[in-house]
């Protein structure tokens, strides 16, 4: 799979996407824990980041549900896509690609 993915948690799903499971096909992919089947929710969604201070670009998302995750995941091509550039993998500072100003991570929402 290339260019940029979203995996959300189903009850994300559920409330950002309305009824999506009548038209998702199902995936079967390898995750990190072995194969998993996945929902194809829709081919493309607008995403991006928002910080305290600003927002980054826009950027075209597949879009996949999960109904074992509890947080919304971002593909390595995603991060890319929105202009994230990270400092530091703990405690987790990142920046967006044009400034330097470094920031803190957000606490996780879980679903």
């Amino acid at each position: 799979m290339s260019g940029p993915h979203l995996l959300l948690p189903a009850p994300c799903a559920d409330r950002l996407l309305g009824d999506y499971r009548r038209s998702a096909a199902r995936e079967a992919m390898e995750a990190a824990g072995g194969e998993v089947e996945l929902l194809h929710a829709v081919e493309h969604v607008a995403g991006r980041v928002a910080s305290s201070d600003r927002e980054g670009r826009v950027v075209d998302f597949r879009v996949f549900v999960s109904a074992a995750d509890s947080e919304v995941l971002v593909s390595d091509a995603g991060i890319d896509a929105l202009g994230i550039r990270i400092e530091t993998f703990a405690p987790g500072r990142w920046r967006f690609a044009d400034e330097t100003h470094i920031r803190d991570t957000e606490a996780p929402q879980y679903w």
